[in-house]
C-alpha cells in the first residue's frame, strides 16, 4: 500500500497493519454492500483510513488519546487542515508550563523541542473549534513522535542522552536516520508535518464517527453495524499502555496519566477475545488480526467457531522492524487473520 500518500499523515504504530491490508481488504465487501464498519481498535489507524477512502462509513475507537485524536484528525475530520495561520499560533509567543521541559528533557527530548511543545500544548486553548483543537492536538503528537527514533521514548541511552552530551560516537548506526529531524527548528519540523497531516484529509461523503471509550462499552453502543474488524492487542506481546506511557503523559500534562495495563495483554487475553465474538454474534461480518505468541491458529480458529457457523482462517508470515525483533523472532513470527460470517 506504499502507494497511498494519505498513510504519512498517520501515527507510525507498533502492531500496525499497513502490509497487512491486501489481505484484510480481500475479504472486506464493497462500501455498497457492507456501508457501516467498526474498528474498535484504532491503534494506528491503517485500517479504518483505508476504509474510509473505500467508501465506507467508519466508526472508530480506540481508549488511548494518542490514538483517538488520530481518529479525530484522520477519520472523522472531512475538511478541516492545518494552515498557516494555525501553525503560527501554535508557536505564538507566551508564558507557558515547563512541563515537558522540566520532566523529559535532554533525557527523551531535546529540551529546544521540549520548550517548543510546552509552547504548543499551551496554545492548544486559544483554538475554540473543538475539532480544530484536536487536530492541532493530533499535530503536536506527530510532532512528538517525530524526535522519537522508531516511535520510542525508551530510546534515551541511545540517542537523545548521547546527542545531549555531544557524544555522537554513541549514537548506534540504526538512530542516524533521526538526527536530520533533532537538528531542525520546531517551526521548520512543525511545518513539515502540517503538510503531512494535511494529504489524510479527505471527506468520503459519509458521517464518519469516533469515539474514546472502553471497547466492550463502545460494541454495546454502536448500533448496527455491517462489518467488524477486530484487531486487539496480542497476548504476549508488547504492552501499548508500557510503550508510549511518556507521550501519553505528555499529551495530559499530566505525570499519573498512565494507562492500566489492557486485559487484552494480561493473563486470560484469549478469553477477552472470546468476549468480542460473544458480543456480537448479530454482525454479518467480523475479521479479526492475531498474532501467534501465545496460541496457534488452531486454538484460535476453534474459539471463534464457538460463536459463529463460518469461519476462514489463514496464517501469514510477517516480520517486524529490525528495531523491535531479531531475526530468530521474525522467522517464526505470523498473523492469523479469521473471517468469521454469521
Amino acid at each position: 500500500m506504499k502507494g497511498n500518500s494519505y498513510f504519512d499523515a498517520l501515527p507510525a504504530y507498533p502492531g500496525g497493519k499497513r502490509r497487512l491490508l491486501p489481505h484484510i481488504l480481500r475479504h472486506l465487501p464493497p462500501a455498497t454492500e457492507a456501508p457501516r464498519v467498526a474498528d474498535p481498535f484504532f491503534g494506528g489507524g491503517s485500517v479504518s483510513l483505508m476504509l474510509k477512502a473505500r467508501g465506507h462509513e467508519v466508526v472508530a475507537c480506540d481508549i488511548a488519546e494518542r490514538s483517538y485524536l488520530a481518529a479525530r484528525a484522520l477519520v472523522e475530520n472531512d475538511g478541516q487542515r492545518v494552515t498557516d495561520d494555525d501553525r503560527l499560533r501554535l508557536l505564538e509567543p507566551r508564558d507557558v508550563r515547563p512541563f515537558v521541559a522540566q520532566h523529559f528533557a535532554p533525557r527523551f527530548i531535546s529540551t529546544r523541542h521540549a520548550q517548543a511543545a510546552d509552547l504548543m500544548l499551551t496554545n492548544l486553548d486559544h483554538f475554540e473549534d473543538p475539532l480544530k483543537r484536536d487536530l492541532m492536538k493530533y499535530a503536536v503528537l506527530k510532532y512528538l513522535l517525530a524526535l522519537m527514533p522508531f516511535n520510542q521514548f525508551s530510546a534515551s541511552g541511545s540517542y537523545w542522552e548521547p546527542l545531549a552530551e555531544g557524544d555522537f560516537d554513541q549514537i548506534r548506526e540504526p538512530y542516524h536516520v533521526h538526527l536530520k529531524d533533532a537538528f531542525l527548528a520546531p517551526a521548520t519540523l512543525l511545518r513539515r508535518i502540517a503538510r503531512v497531516i494535511n494529504r489524510g484529509v479527505f471527506g468520503n461523503g459519509r458521517q464518519n464517527g469516533v469515539a474514546r471509550a472502553d471497547v466492550f462499552d463502545f460494541l454495546a453502543s454502536m448500533g448496527e453495524i455491517d462489518v467488524l474488524y477486530l484487531d486487539p492487542p496480542y497476548a504476549g506481546t508488547l504492552a501499548y499502555e508500557k510503550e508510549f506511557a511518556r507521550l501519553d503523559q505528555i499529551l495530559a500534562l499530566d505525570l499519573d496519566a498512565v494507562l492500566p495495563i489492557s486485559a487484552f495483554s494480561q493473563a486470560g487475553a484469549l478469553r477477552q477475545v472470546e468476549r468480542l465474538f460473544e458480543l456480537t454474534t448479530n454482525i454479518p461480518v467480523t475479521i479479526l488480526s492475531y498474532g501467534n505468541a501465545e496460541v496457534s491458529l488452531e486454538e484460535l480458529t476453534a474459539i471463534v467457531r464457538r460463536h459463529r457457523s463460518k469461519v476462514e482462517a489463514q496464517e501469514l508470515r510477517y516480520r517486524h522492524m529490525a528495531n523491535r525483533a531479531g531475526a530468530a523472532k521474525n522467522e517464526t513470527n505470523r498473523e492469523y487473520l479469521i473471517v468469521a460470517r454469521a
